[in-house]
């Protein structure tokens, strides 16, 4: 685009005592501006680490998988139960502590999890231990998913038929309730439902 702009002006640099490049780049914003927002470049900007939830839920799946891998027969089970690469790939930088004695283990589960992560993610271990280590973190998010989840669900609610309203409370993690017990309460066009999380 730059090219074709100086082009057109006839500019074979961007020197000059007419602010060249002041109108080069007034003239980019506002080509910019005219596209369809669709069809914009987005900037390029660094990819966001993992957040302190996200990596606590996945550790606590990882060394669910190590525990079971344990019990199995490692790599084969694997392969014999059609497993794709990328579990494969999960369990090749601690193979070697699967195979460690039952008491060793216990000691070196949780570190293998976070590693396993670590390498998959192409983070540093030292980095996931201490995102798991600040607990206020780990609250803070899962508090504002469990509200994301409530908002949701409760502007789904609201704007569902009754029909719609049953399929939406048998698939979400919240149960219908009375005033007392509620967690949150939707307000619709019949009235107010209250509801609370659901028991498993």
């Amino acid at each position: 685009m730059t090219a074709q702009v100086m082009e057109a002006r006839g500019w074979k640099t961007l020197r000059g005592r007419s602010g060249r490049r002041l109108q080069l780049e007034t003239e980019l914003r506002h080509w910019e501006q005219r596209q369809v927002p669709y069809f914009r470049v987005p900037p390029h900007r660094r990819a966001h680490p993992p957040g302190h939830l996200l990596l606590y839920v996945l550790c606590g799946r990882m060394l669910w998988l190590l525990e079971h891998m344990r019990e199995a027969t490692q790599d084969q089970h694997l392969l014999r139960v059609g497993a794709p690469d990328w579990m494969r790939q999960l369990v090749r930088p601690v193979r070697a502590e699967l195979s460690v004695r039952a008491e060793r283990w216990s000691i070196v589960r949780t570190a293998a999890a976070r590693r396993a992560v670590a390498a998959f993610l192409g983070l540093k271990p030292r980095t996931v231990q201490r995102k798991l280590q600040n607990r206020r973190r780990i609250n803070e998010e899962l508090a504002a998913s469990r509200a994301r989840s409530q908002e949701g669900f409760a502007f789904l609610y609201a704007v569902a038929n009754p029909v719609e309203r049953l399929w939406l409370l048998e698939r979400s993690a919240y149960q219908q309730c009375g005033r007392e017990g509620a967690v949150f309460s939707v307000r619709t066009p019949d009235g107010v439902a209250y509801f609370g999380h659901r028991i498993t």
